[in-house]
């Protein structure tokens, strides 16, 4: 995967791209070739090989950014965390490389059909699953155990942080607990000897 995907809510992959395209009339108008830097969106049905582009929106030379159809708004949130952090906040989900089940080469055959992530697995449809081929449905089983038994433990895991939390609160409880008896000890000997 070389461009950051993500995920859409209605499940599809979308994976943007900064490119330019020649601005026509200020070409024109400026006698040179003019261009504008353009964000490119490419939608992708997981199992599929095909993808829909569209520019998302334009930036024009001087400055003035132009949203371009519906993807600006249907996409929003994902295009301001590309603009913010690029490939490192696109991908969600457990990718393939992560996951024991299969080697790199099914992890690379699969991203070949644009399946990054275990959920893309459990969440294929049966069109999409018979294009991985034999096996498709065990390993569609293996993704669906899998991430049940991750959101299982996901609450164990809370559990044992919120056991660590307690013991530290309890260890700092204790040492001053300590430090206050060694204070009434001192108070009381000083009395004793006042006296």
């Amino acid at each position: 995967m070389d461009k950051p995907l993500f995920k859409t809510s209605d499940g599809l992959w979308l994976r943007l791209e900064w490119q330019t395209r020649v601005n026509d009339a200020a070409s024109e108008a400026e006698g040179r070739p003019i261009h504008d830097r353009v964000l490119v969106g490419y939608i992708i049905v997981p199992g599929s090989r095909d993808e829909v582009s569209r520019v998302v929106e334009r930036h024009l030379p001087d400055g003035k950014i132009v949203p371009d159809g519906d993807w600006s708004k249907r996409f929003a949130d994902h295009v301001d965390v590309f603009k913010r952090e690029g490939a490192s906040g696109a991908l969600t989900g457990t990718p393939l490389k992560a996951w024991p089940v299969i080697d790199a080469r099914q992890a690379a055959d699969l991203a070949a059909l644009q399946i990054h992530t275990v959920e893309d697995i459990a969440d294929l449809s049966d069109g999409n699953l018979a294009k991985i081929g034999i096996g498709a449905r065990e390993l569609q089983a293996k993704a669906k155990a899998f991430l049940a038994a991750a959101k299982g433990s996901a609450e164990v895991q809370r559990l044992a942080a919120e056991n660590e939390r307690k013991d530290a609160r309890i260890s700092q409880l204790e040492q001053q607990l300590r430090d206050l008896s060694s204070k009434v000890e001192a108070l009381m000997t000083e009395k004793q000897e006042a006296a």
